[in-house]
């Protein structure tokens, strides 16, 4: 209930907060063939926030919350401006009040406001000792206007009997002023109800704090000044005094109409009360599932939770959902979403129930009786209802770049963390995908934004000819944003953007099979003469005809487009390369995992997927793969050129430092010592080696080698 500050009598407001979320590394895309039979049994997750916007507000609410001025920094000093402001406007009004008492007030007015600024910023709510003053306050006479300014006088003396510790002689001041004629109190009485209902609060007067914060809304609604907007911040400080004499019910009711005030502060008091309703006793939990918007903030806060590490929702939740079942109350219009949570909380017979229940329209209806339907092993009955639903969910339209992340912030459907068409599409991928059925298994989870699973299926599953087709059918060639390779970049630049699509996953598999003709279309337009380059040099290198030194250069050439493009050219979108994360981060090898045994037994690997998988591997199969084969063609480059010569000598300390920041020392010491072997005599880069026993230290001018390569001058 953070929104319930310990607010000043001169600063009373209703405080916004906002929260950004700070996430270390990518945004990870959701996954569901990593999790076995839950990808696919389990029921998503609800946002809380989002399932407390969909319910309606108990009561109309007239009232909406107000902010600062778009000038103003701190709130208590735009409220003193406000104060002086129709202090001075009601005397030049004829009221009698001379301008030695304006300014007598205003010097009280900004004493207490200095006071107050010096004890700092107001403290949570339940923070009761926090704001005790730390030395009695002493404040300036304040004058005794006369006439209507009376009222301004009177606020004040009680204000500042407030910041004494004086708390019924405030109470006696503000009471005084509420008993004026309406005539005579038209600019304070909502803050004198207001500060009553708060000094009523801190005495654990309830009734009478209720009573008053009432009043705050009842004098707005006749048309009394309410300029700071308390009557749509009574709700909350109502709520909390309802709370406070464990009326539950009603606090969750209130705290709901202070949420369509436009106060999302209220948001944090519904998870709190709804979080700690869970360890109220028996009787207590009975008279919150008689009370529907206190039923509906529950059920909320249940669908929110994420399951215990055991796999279920904890014995409190289910004991609720009990409750309500006993109570035997017409619940047709949330019986479904009961019927969610007691699907989460592992209740499958109770979620059937519910089920009975609830609205046969519902989408989440007919989505739990899917997964109860595959429960059962009823498994064709819940594809076809699963299949029946997702063509009526819309489709996204941006499948990569766009992906369904996991967090509170990304854009959801109105129950679940995910749209549930994406959810109902990645669940249907992985039944395609346990029955062998490879293609449906790809056009499912990449329809339905599970990116790194489509990816695998089209990398290690499919046969290129199948990907291909599949590609050609579905998914024109797209205007790609141009990439800079690794050596066009500055040295600690971030690596490029790459995964863009099932064309370009394409393109890079045909690359790595050797196909470059083939591959051609299916890369970006900026990457096709690299690789014109790349299989150039390949086809001269590779040619027996050709002189060693032909071979020579084209090998080494092909291996500097390898080394310093090679992600862009032939990475694999998911293990072991890691291109859809540019290489920085590794994730589950979906392969490995899927081949463990007992990993799935609702939607296991087929051995055939498994074998598929085996025989797609890139080669060699490690990390950055075309790391090693760009090592390789510098090994053959350098043994077809002759010993003591710069031109060897620079290959081998070149590919040999490329060693190095790969971490393959073992490698690199093949390559220093025949450095110092054949090159030790005549060159400089010899002679070095040979005196450090090692590779000299020297900078590598990468876009000039690639340059060289790609003949890009």
């Amino acid at each position: 209930m953070r929104n319930n500050r310990e607010l000043s009598p001169v600063g009373i407001i209703s405080i916004f907060c906002t929260a950004s979320a700070v996430a270390c590394g990518p945004n990870f895309p959701n996954c569901l063939l990593d999790n076995g039979d839950a990808a696919v049994t389990q029921a998503p997750v609800a946002v809380f926030t989002q399932e407390i916007e969909r319910l309606s507000p108990t009561n109309a609410v007239p009232f909406k919350v107000k902010g600062l001025p778009a000038d103003e920094l701190d709130y208590r000093e735009a409220v003193m401006r406000l104060d002086l402001k129709e202090v001075a406007e009601t005397a030049r009004h004829g009221a009698g009040v001379s301008q030695a008492d304006l300014a007598a007030y205003r010097k009280a007015r900004e004493a207490m406001f200095d006071y107050d600024q010096a004890r700092g910023p107001a403290p949570r709510w339940d923070d009761r000792e926090a704001r005790k003053p730390r030395s009695a306050f002493v404040a300036p006479v304040v004058p005794e206007f006369r006439g209507v300014a009376r009222e301004f006088s009177d606020y004040l003396q009680g204000s500042i009997r407030w910041y004494q510790g004086q708390t019924n002689a405030a109470i006696g001041a503000w009471s005084a002023l509420l008993a004026r004629p309406l005539e005579e109190r038209h600019q304070r009485s909502t803050w004198a109800a207001f500060m009553l209902g708060k000094a009523y609060l801190g005495q654990r007067k309830w009734a009478e704090a209720v009573t008053h914060f009432q009043l705050v809304r009842r004098l707005a609604r006749e048309g009394l000044a309410d300029d700071l907007g308390l009557a749509a911040s009574s709700y909350g400080w109502e709520a909390r005094a309802e709370l406070d004499r464990k009326n539950t019910g009603r606090a969750l009711a209130l705290y709901l109409d202070q949420l369509a005030t436009g106060d999302d502060t209220a948001m944090d008091s519904l998870k709190y009360v709804a979080e700690h309703a869970w360890d109220l006793p028996a009787e207590r939990q009975a008279e919150l599932v008689r009370n529907a918007p206190a039923r509906r903030v529950l059920v909320a806060y249940a669908l929110s939770q994420q399951a215990t590490s055991g796999g279920l929702m904890s014995k409190a939740c289910r004991a609720f959902l009990a409750a309500v079942e006993a109570a035997g109350l017409p619940l047709m219009e949330e019986a479904d979403r009961l019927a969610w949570a007691a699907y989460r909380a592992g209740d499958m017979t109770l979620a059937g129930r519910f089920l009975v229940l609830a609205p046969r329209d519902s989408v989440m209806t007919q989505f739990l009786e899917s997964k109860l339907l595959l429960r059962q092993g009823r498994e064709q009955e819940a594809m076809e209802t699963m299949a029946r639903l997702a063509r009526l969910l819309p489709e996204r339209t941006a499948r990569h770049g766009d992906l369904p992340m996991y967090g509170e912030d990304f854009p959801v459907w109105e129950l679940c963390r995910e749209p549930l068409g994406d959810r109902l599409r990645g669940e249907l991928g992985v039944l395609h995908l346990a029955r062998r059925e490879f293609v449906q298994a790809l056009d499912q989870l990449y329809r339905g934004g599970y990116w790194e699973d489509a990816a695998y299926v089209a990398e290690r599953v499919l046969t290129s000819g199948e990907l291909q087709a599949y590609v050609d059918k579905n998914c024109p060639e797209e205007a790609l944003a141009p990439r800079a390779s690794q050596a066009q970049r500055p040295d600690g630049d971030e690596p490029p953007v790459a995964g863009d699509g099932l064309r370009y996953v394409l393109g890079r598999r045909l690359v790595r099979a050797g196909a470059y003709a083939q591959a051609r279309p299916y890369l970006p337009p900026e990457l096709r003469p690299v690789l014109a380059a790349y299989a150039r040099h390949q086809r001269v290198g590779n040619d027996a005809h050709a002189s060693r030194a032909q071979r020579a250069d084209a090998l080494w050439k092909a291996a500097c487009i390898a080394r310093y493009v090679g992600m862009e050219l032939m990475g694999t979108e998911v293990d072991p390369d890691w291109t859809l994360y540019q290489g920085a981060y590794e994730c589950a090898v979906l392969s490995g995992l899927r081949a463990r045994p007992g990993w799935a037994v609702r939607v296991p690997a087929s051995a055939k997927e498994l074998e598929l998988a085996r025989q797609s591997a890139p080669t060699p199969y490690s990390r950055f793969h075309y790391r090693a084969i760009a090592h390789n063609l510098a090994w053959r480059a350098a043994l077809l050129m002759p010993d003591e010569s710069a031109p060897t000598a620079e290959v081998l300390c070149t590919a040999g430092g490329w060693l190095i920041r790969d971490f393959e020392r073992g490698d690199a010491d093949r390559f220093y010592k025949a450095l110092v072997k054949r090159c030790g005599q005549t060159t400089a880069l010899g002679r070095q080696a040979g005196k450090l026993h090692w590779f000299p230290d020297r900078k590598v001018d990468r876009k000039k080698l690639l340059d060289d390569a790609t003949e890009a001058r």
